[in-house]
């Protein structure tokens, strides 16, 4: 199992939920990379608060570059 932050409804910091989900299986040719401390971006809060309702909920948060 792995730790996720979620939102599965819109609003204000409430709506942010810790859940499990099972640990994703990498394809061949990608890996999985343990994640220690993550934090939730300025992006998220607006995705939070409805700013962004083109995702579908429920909808984990957090990003890569």
């Amino acid at each position: 199992m792995m730790k996720t932050a979620r939102v599965h409804e819109y609003g204000g910091p409430e709506a942010f939920q810790i859940d499990d989900l099972p640990r994703p299986v990498p394809p061949s040719g990608h890996v999985l990379i343990a994640v220690k401390a993550a934090g939730i971006n300025f992006f998220d809060t607006q995705l939070r608060s409805g700013l962004y309702r083109r995702f579908s909920l429920p909808v984990s948060l957090g990003g890569c570059a």
